[in-house]
């Protein structure tokens, strides 16, 4: 799968090297000229990595990383910068955003950065799919009176630090309850067999 990346750089030139290495390299490109712009590419395009430039006429990188932010909590950008400050990284960082560049670009920085940040989007992608994975092996089936009783009666201490003792004969199902149950647990549980 070809991964999507979005170059906001208010400099032809930026936008023109970065989009030739990260085509020659495979990726997906598309480029925009200001932040506005860079905007309403990522809500139409999606893509999975955005290299931001920090200074830019109109609305700044920064303003541009948060709103992207608020769109996408899990959205993966790299701040641009040729007059950056440990201030403006520390900020940057703050706000969200993965790395911050300076230029002029190093080639392999980029590079070496770009396959680090997706192969931690890849990392949390997998993440997710297994916890759907796990979830599902604790699903309860059935919508008889007793199942929607006990189902009604967990949901009421899940959310409660109270300690909790299921017991019952092998094979009667004590353990299924962890799965949709102990994600959402404030307090510690434990759980005793006979």
């Amino acid at each position: 799968m070809s991964r999507r990346v979005l170059m906001v750089d208010d400099e032809e030139g930026i936008r023109a090297a970065l989009g030739q290495l990260l085509e020659y390299e495979g990726y997906e490109v598309k480029a925009a000229s200001n932040a506005a712009q860079g905007l309403a590419e990522y809500e139409k395009w999606r893509p999975h990595l955005v290299f931001l430039d920090v200074k830019m006429a109109g609305m700044d990188g920064l303003e541009a990383l948060k709103r992207i932010r608020e769109l996408d909590r899990h959205a993966i950008v790299v701040m641009i910068s040729g007059h950056a400050t440990i201030q403006t990284a520390v900020q940057a960082t703050q706000l969200g955003a993965y790395d911050i560049l300076e230029k002029p670009l190093d080639t392999d920085r980029i590079l070496v950065t770009l396959r680090n940040a997706l192969a931690h989007l890849e990392l949390n992608e997998e993440n997710s799919r297994l916890k759907q994975t796990i979830e599902s092996r604790y699903e309860i089936v059935g919508k008889s009176y007793a199942i929607r009783s006990l189902i009604d009666k967990i949901e009421k201490v899940a959310g409660t630090p109270a300690r909790v003792l299921i017991s019952g004969e092998n094979g009667t199902g004590r353990s299924w309850w962890r799965g949709p149950y102990i994600d959402n647990r404030p307090g510690t549980i434990s759980r005793l067999s006979r």
